[in-house]
């Protein structure tokens, strides 16, 4: 039936571009550890939230609060940090820079002393907050976002808080958007140099499935099994996932590669070929969990179309089944 050969092609080239995006993803996130870009764009985030000449010193100082310290000990500080942690780092800095800027510049901290601790310093409340905040508002911007916050419907040090976590939360989707963004060029480049180097064409692919029988029908079942064994759990986890992804295509016998340098320049040189190539990228550059989503509706359609079995006959429709008119 021509419509179960279509959902056939289509789950076995789905399931093509998801072992390849699995393989994308895996290199992606080697990337991302290796270069700390998590880390990276949270710090460069705050850096622009804080953003004035002394942004870098404060933000610098929020990472040496122990809070924030104590996250991690990668040189590049924590990939995440909590609204509520944040808050309270925040809020000792601008007390600290407000009492820094109270003291007479003659009186230094006697030697050994050091920086008031917050466990030293005294239970902090609200009218020293304001305080603080008008202290150092003339001179950073960290002042006028604490009294943009401290206005006069916060009635209570909670309250205030919550505002600030608040604040910090909605930065903080801008940094994930921007986290994300730059996570799809990473993958897109590494969609690119897979499907170029691998050969990995979509027209080609799709040729070779509505011709091969075989072909079709071993992808097809390795998408069906594929799906089946993480059918509870959805995609495993990024190691896993790779070892299945480069078993599944080391199974098939898809026509991918490169067979020789002429090959290569005469692929080139063809529309069909640029196209094909174009198009896996594109859809390698989707994502995993797409395909897998994808693929578990096509799988579904496909097993709806079959037709019901009776005593391990297929029952083509029209045909009488023993007490159900036809």
């Amino acid at each position: 039936m021509l419509g179960s050969q279509v959902l056939e092609i289509a789950l076995g080239l789905f399931f093509v571009y998801l072992l390849f995006s699995i393989i994308c993803s895996a290199v992606n996130e080697f990337i991302a550890g290796a270069f700390d870009l998590r880390a990276r764009t949270l710090k460069s985030s705050l850096r622009k939230l804080l953003e004035d000449p002394a942004a870098k010193d404060l933000v610098d100082r929020i990472y040496d609060h122990p809070l924030v310290a104590g996250l991690t000990k990668r040189t590049q500080g924590p990939a995440y940090i909590s609204p509520r942690i944040f808050s309270v780092a925040l809020l000792e800095v601008a007390m600290e820079t407000a009492r820094t800027k109270a003291a007479p510049a003659a009186s230094p901290p006697s030697a050994g002393a050091g920086a008031t601790s917050p466990a030293s310093a005294k239970v902090l409340t609200l009218a020293d907050l304001r305080t603080a905040a008008i202290s150092v508002a003339g001179t950073t911007r960290l002042g006028k976002v604490l009294l943009a916050l401290l206005d006069e419907s916060v009635g209570n040090l909670k309250e205030a808080r919550e505002n600030l976590e608040r604040w910090f939360d909605e930065a903080m989707g801008a940094a994930a958007g921007a986290y994300k963004h730059r996570s799809q060029l990473i993958v897109l480049g590494v969609a690119l140099v897979v499907t170029l180097g691998l050969n990995v064409d979509t027209v080609r692919i799709t040729k070779a499935l509505w011709t091969d029988g075989n072909l079709r029908a071993s992808l097809a079942a390795q998408a069906e099994a594929f799906r089946q064994a993480d059918s509870t759990t959805g995609l495993p986890n990024t190691q896993k996932a790779l070892s299945q992804a480069l078993g599944q295509i080391q199974l098939s016998e898809l026509p991918i590669g490169w067979h020789s340098w002429a090959d290569f320049r005469c692929t080139l040189t063809r529309f069909t070929s640029l196209l094909g190539l174009l198009l896996t990228m594109v859809a390698v550059s989707l994502g995993a969990p797409f395909w897998f989503d994808t693929i578990n509706k096509i799988a579904n359609l496909r097993a709806a179309r079959k037709p019901p079995e009776e005593g391990g006959r297929v029952v083509q429709p029209g045909t009488a089944v023993t007490g159900i008119p036809a």
